[in-house]
């Protein structure tokens, strides 16, 4: 009886007999393959969407060449961290959970080149300065996305940290690129030593040397370490406001009993992580590019 049941079910098994709503099966198949072909012939399926966004996010474009050694207002920079060895990057199509219209930042060393996604133009706030003035230390200032990269403007952002709203990996306070022009985008360069903080206010911003930029609202500097950050260009590292201090709390708190020092000057030194430098190009050939996007645009 076993070996008839066998038997059977072998031959059921192999008959081309259509059971079902195979009719329904075949169609749909078809209609399956016909809008993939069509997808494919106007390049609308996934891996051509990712294609193209590598293609416009690491297009070369121009960096702007300083004359005299200092940053300026409507400079197209790029901002180099000590610790990570990379560049401040962003990925249009990496959204933080807390924003969807926003676009995720990172340090990244796979692209050294200036391109659309690693490149920042700095922006004045208000009246504060003008296009081609001076950046100076203590001064608000805006970083703007790269016009190649989105058409929109966006720019670099921060806020409190909150449950809803915090880094992907440290879970520190978010930095991310938002399509804003309020308080939250407003940062401020100040001297990298502590000692001489207070004397270099209002000086000249220099280009090619480490610095540390201040989120104004929360007073967190911005920070980069080596905290994996994966997206479609591949292994970078998190970009976070925090503000990394040497530990000499004791000291300040003693300064402040005897009356050498008030709360409101900052007494211990940042950290490596929050070190950054405004790199421009090393030569007039390269800010050429700038002029010869414009005038393609034109």
């Amino acid at each position: 009886m076993m070996l008839y049941r066998a038997g059977v079910q072998n031959i059921y098994k192999n008959t081309t007999v259509r059971v079902g709503n195979w009719s329904e099966d075949l169609e749909l198949d078809e209609l399956k393959m016909k809008e993939f072909l069509h997808r494919k012939e106007h390049g609308e399926l996934l891996v051509h969407k990712v294609q193209k966004q590598l293609a416009t996010s690491l297009r070369q474009v121009g960096l702007s060449y300083s004359r005299d050694g200092y940053v300026h207002f409507g400079n197209c920079i790029m901002l180099y961290n000590s610790v990570t060895d990379g560049v401040l990057s962003a990925d249009p199509s990496d959204h933080p959970a807390s924003n969807a219209q926003a676009f995720a930042v990172t340090t990244s060393t796979l692209t050294q080149a200036h391109v659309a996604r690693n490149t920042f133009v700095i922006e004045p706030i208000n009246q504060s300065g003008q296009n081609c003035e001076v950046l100076k230390l203590g001064q608000p200032f805006r970083l703007r996305i790269n016009p190649k990269l989105v058409s929109e403007p966006y720019y670099m952002q921060s806020e409190p940290l909150s449950p809803f709203s915090s880094s992907k990996v440290s879970r520190r306070q978010l930095v991310c690129m938002a399509p804003s022009r309020n308080q939250d985008t407003a940062w401020k360069v100040v001297w990298k030593d502590i000692n001489q903080r207070f004397e270099m206010d209002g000086q000249p911003v220099p280009a090619n040397a480490e610095v540390v930029l201040v989120h104004i609202p929360t007073n967190q500097a911005l920070s980069s370490a080596k905290l994996l950050h994966y997206n479609d260009f591949g292994q970078e590292f998190e970009v976070c406001a925090h503000t990394h201090n040497t530990v000499q709390k004791k000291q300040t708190l003693f300064s402040e009993k005897m009356g050498r020092t008030t709360t409101d000057i900052p007494q211990r030194n940042e950290l490596s992580p929050n070190f950054w430098a405004f790199l421009t190009a090393s030569s007039p050939e390269v800010e050429k590019l700038l002029w010869e996007d414009d005038e393609k645009a034109n």
